[in-house]
């Protein structure tokens, strides 16, 4: 409980001094009230004089006291001196009041004591209530019937009482005895100056209940009580009983705090501070004397809700207890996946995407669980799919439960496709305004001829038909006895489509952007370059011959492999230290080896550069070209390839050679070819 101040104490008068001049006094008069006593002063210049000066103390009128005076006298100067004597003055202390204050206005009743004597006491009893002192002065206690400070009202079961003693007392202590309690356990005041001038109900100091019964509380005030001696001009005290908690609203809340809590009980008015345990609420708000509301801190466990006003602190209870909940994240949901199918030897990398991923601790499709999965998110894994059949559920568990099934977590095996058995391998040749040139390949189609938004930039076979797909630079999709699944076309790019590759296992096709960005259509997503970092852009792909992974190529000729697509190595690791062929010319395309255990790339120089299980066949290093080389493809039966140039030359290399349009006017550059089933 806080206390407060405001002024009491008997005053002190300043002791009488007086000043008398000789020259005003007569002789006999000075004689009869100064003690003369010889001293020279300076009267002027080179001269002296002989003369009377004092010090007197004047009895004082209040036994045991004196005022002394001061003064002086001089005779045998012409000239007085200067500064010219004060006149003769005397202060004296007034003598201490033993009448007892009036009562304050609006009193119900009123009783008042006084003392005249320093060893006598002063006492006065109103209504079970007893003020006592000893020493000069005069006490009135006075009673009210109601409340008489105002807003905000204590609740003090009808018992208000006023304590007043008279100024310039001698007291230096009282005693105020109170045993018309009427059911309450404390008493506090009501300090006009707390809250900035806007008044406040406070704690009183020095308290002490009695055994009873009658139940009665003594209070002890001093100079350095709460009230003191100096606020007891017209101070309100009032009888009232401490606060009780009965009701909590709502019993729980998170550790982290910040639930707001309806509290209910009674004498509520004037609470100082409410506490969850041994914190301090956030904040709180009194609404009434029997509500409040407060704002949970952090903390833990079951604690008790304690109130606490001038009156003491509320005593715990099972009906204050407050329990801290740990929060509890709910059971993972899948709501997407990406791609939805895959081959069935498994290896496809699918996107989950859900809620409340966070420590996941396995992920399956069906009854089988993932060969890996990495969270990235709350929302967002990655998995790589096992082998399997059919369509599964893809479901996701963490230690507060696994996602429960539905349509947007399913994902399907495909059986991958097997090309009819060829009798013989021819190719395609693509030109920019999207001319084909087929040769010991059938012709379905082009779009030579026709107008397009954006250049041809590649082409890719489809095994399933022995048809064809066209790609343009803005992702568009032209399609030749092949089935069309959707395009980039119209849609933004970040950057331009560059080249495509056919998916052998499930009939779709990806496009390939230069910053490495990746469009899967009815093929999976196994991941792209989108969005990293690129020394040099990216200039084709190439597939596994089971659809379960690609390749993308750089400009430098660096190899990103994704899905079951193995890495070799790549053009930068080889010619780290300059070699024959090396430093290489810019890449401008790959090519997988049949097996998928290795891949070739071709720089515009009609260099070529293997790995893994590809072999060299030779290349058009250091030959003359009468144009750049733009592509190049694998032969399926021989494991041998051929280069394309610009005027679309063809070069073979452990490869028949079906012809080619070098040395024929063409319309448009070729920019990329393609091996062909003969006769599908």
């Amino acid at each position: 409980m806080a206390s407060v101040r405001s002024a009491l104490g008997f005053i002190r008068r300043r002791p009488l001094q007086i000043a008398i001049a000789a020259s005003v006094l007569g002789a006999g008069m000075a004689s009869a009230l100064l003690a003369p006593t010889n001293y020279t002063t300076s009267c002027g210049p080179n001269s002296t004089a002989s003369g009377y000066g004092y010090q007197t103390s004047v009895a004082s009128p209040y036994p045991g006291t004196t005022a002394p005076g001061s003064g002086y006298g001089y005779s045998g100067c012409t000239t007085p001196p200067s500064p010219p004597p004060p006149s003769p003055t005397t202060t004296t202390t007034a003598p201490p009041s033993s009448t007892p204050p009036p009562p304050p206005s609006g009193a119900s009743s009123s009783s008042n004591g006084s003392s005249t004597t320093q060893s006598g006491t002063a006492s006065a009893t109103n209504d079970g209530t007893t003020a006592s002192g000893t020493g000069i002065g005069g006490i009135t206690v006075s009673q009210f019937s109601s409340d008489p400070v105002g807003t905000p009202t204590f609740s003090a079961n009808g018992e208000y009482f006023d304590i007043r003693v008279s100024a310039g007392n001698t007291f230096t202590s009282l005693t105020i005895k109170n045993c018309n309690l009427n059911s309450g356990d404390a008493v506090t005041w009501w300090n006009p100056s707390a809250n900035s001038g806007a008044g406040g109900w406070e704690d009183v100091s020095n308290q002490t209940f009695s055994s009873g019964p009658p139940a009665c509380v003594t209070i002890t005030v001093t100079t350095t009580s709460s009230p003191s001696l100096s606020q007891l001009t017209g101070t309100v005290l009032a009888v009232g009983s401490s606060p009780t908690v009965t009701a909590i609203s709502p019993t729980s809340g998170p550790t982290s705090g910040g639930t707001t809590v309806t509290v209910t009980g009674t004498n509520f008015t004037g609470a100082t501070a409410v506490d969850f345990g041994t914190t301090a609420a956030k904040s709180f708000s009194v609404v009434s004397s029997t509500g409040l509301s407060a704002v949970s801190p952090a903390g833990t466990g079951t604690v008790d809700i304690t109130v606490t006003t001038p009156t003491g602190t509320s005593a715990t209870s099972s009906a204050d207890r407050f329990t801290y909940v740990a929060p509890v994240t709910p059971a993972p949901t899948v709501t997407a996946i990406s791609p939805s199918s895959g081959p069935t030897s498994g290896g496809t990398t699918v996107t989950v995407t859900g809620t409340n991923f966070t420590g996941a601790t396995a992920v399956d499709f069906g009854t089988t669980p993932a060969k890996s999965f990495s969270v990235v998110s709350s929302s967002d894994l990655s998995a790589v799919s096992p082998a399997g059949t059919g369509t599964v559920d893809i479901t996701v568990t963490t230690p507060t439960g696994t996602s429960a099934t539905s349509s947007a977590d399913r994902f399907t095996y495909v059986a991958p496709v097997t090309p009819p058995p060829p009798s013989l391998f021819g190719y395609h040749e693509v030109a920019s305004d999207g001319g084909i040139f087929s040769f010991n390949a059938p012709f379905y189609g082009s779009m030579g001829g026709k107008p397009l938004n954006k250049p041809v930039v590649g082409m890719a076979e489809d095994p399933a038909t022995g048809g064809y797909w066209e790609v343009a630079s803005d992702g568009g999709i032209f399609s030749f006895n092949a089935p069309f699944y959707g395009s980039m076309g119209g849609k933004p790019l970040n950057k331009p489509v560059v080249g495509m590759a056919e998916d052998p296992a499930t009939g779709g096709y990806w496009e390939v952007a230069s910053d490495g960005g990746i469009f899967s259509f009815n093929a999976p997503f196994y991941g792209s370059m989108g969005g990293k970092p690129l020394s040099q852009p990216i200039v084709g792909m190439a597939s596994t011959p089971d659809g379960g992974g690609y390749w993308l190529v750089a400009k430098d000729g660096g190899i990103f492999s994704f899905g079951n697509a193995g890495f070799f190595g790549s053009v930068p690791g080889v010619c780290a230290t300059p070699h024959f062929g090396c430093p290489v010319s810019d890449i401008v395309g790959m090519a997988a080896t049949p097996d998928g255990g290795g891949y070739f790339l071709v720089g515009s120089n009609g260099n070529v550069y293997v790995f893994g299980d590809a072999k060299f066949y030779g290349s058009m290093l250091g030959k003359p070209l009468n144009k750049p080389v733009v592509g190049m493809a694998a032969d399926p039966l021989t494991g041998g390839y051929w280069l394309v140039a610009s005027d679309g030359g063809i070069f073979s290399f452990n490869a028949p050679f079906e012809g080619s349009m070098g040395g024929i006017k063409l319309n448009q550059p070729i920019v990329g070819m393609a091996a062909a089933l003969s006769g599908s």
